[in-house]
């Protein structure tokens, strides 16, 4: 297992963790799309993350299951964490040096708008087949 280093566009927020999954995926949900100007594109992390200067980290609970967060001070965003598990996808580009990523899955493939489509083969999974995740989970 590798150690990896991310921060917050202004550095004030770091932290590391230890992984070995370097899967990528892309959400293509409205929320997504409007908090991030496009598909937000994360690496799933179970694992416990400590973070430096966490008094800076500004949460947003933007559904019932599920919160965002990002650096209070630049705006960065950080991560979506689901709230049932603890469960964290992490903003794949603020790690320093980027991780070799492997682009795998698209979730809400469903709400992608039609002007824009990403070359790779991946797994694609509709909102009915992420709603029916939630609830199976709940």
């Amino acid at each position: 297992m590798a150690n990896h280093t991310a921060s917050c566009l202004c550095g004030k927020i770091t932290f590391s963790l230890e992984m070995e999954d370097y899967s990528m995926s892309a959400c293509h949900c409205h929320t997504c799309r409007q908090w991030n100007a496009g598909p937000l594109m994360t690496i799933m992390y179970t694992g416990k993350i400590q973070f430096h200067n966490k008094e800076l980290i500004t949460h947003y609970q933007s559904s019932e299951w599920a919160e965002r967060a990002f650096c209070s001070a630049c705006g960065t965003h950080l991560y979506y964490r689901l709230k049932h598990s603890g469960r964290y996808y992490i903003a794949a580009w603020i790690f320093k040096p980027p991780l070799p990523l492997n682009f795998n899955l698209q979730v809400y493939i469903d709400n992608k708008p039609d002007c824009y489509t990403f070359a790779n083969q991946t797994h694609n999974m509709t909102e009915a087949d992420i709603l029916k995740m939630i609830a199976d989970k709940n």
